[in-house]
């Protein structure tokens, strides 16, 4: 079951799904991974099927979504996962969350953990209104 294997073993497969989203239709590869975190971080779904995949790719207009989800496994979303990670690694990557900001004058910035996220919307020019943490 691809998503229980996601949710407790891996991460590889939905970063799988994304590339191969990517690689078929970039335009669709950031509001799918929005979309597939959102919707397996929803308690509901814990116990869900490929179907799911499949409305998760729909509420994001992606087309010809089932040869999509069969075409995580191909050698061009293998070699773009491999490439992906040794770039990560190259950043100085050591955990994750992990992101990378590449600023106007081509400077790149990184950092680790949700709890920069006031920094990183700073550099993006974005103000970051909510409250970080809950109160106590």
């Amino acid at each position: 079951d691809f998503i229980t294997i996601i949710q407790t073993k891996s991460s590889l497969n939905a970063n799988r799904l994304i590339c191969a989203v990517q690689l078929a239709q970039p335009e669709k590869g950031e509001a799918v991974a929005r979309a597939l975190y959102h919707f397996l971080e929803v308690p509901s779904y814990f116990k869900i099927i490929i179907r799911n995949v499949i409305e998760v790719l729909s509420s994001c207009d992606v087309e010809d979504k089932h040869s999509l989800v069969f075409s995580v496994t191909s050698e061009k979303v293998k070699t773009m996962i491999k490439r992906n990670t040794v770039d990560a690694i190259n950043s100085g990557c050591y955990g994750a969350p992990w992101t990378v900001v590449t600023l106007e004058d081509g400077r790149r910035e990184v950092f680790f953990g949700s709890d920069r996220l006031h920094i990183i919307g700073h550099l993006m020019g974005c103000q970051i209104d909510a409250p970080l943490v809950s109160s106590l």
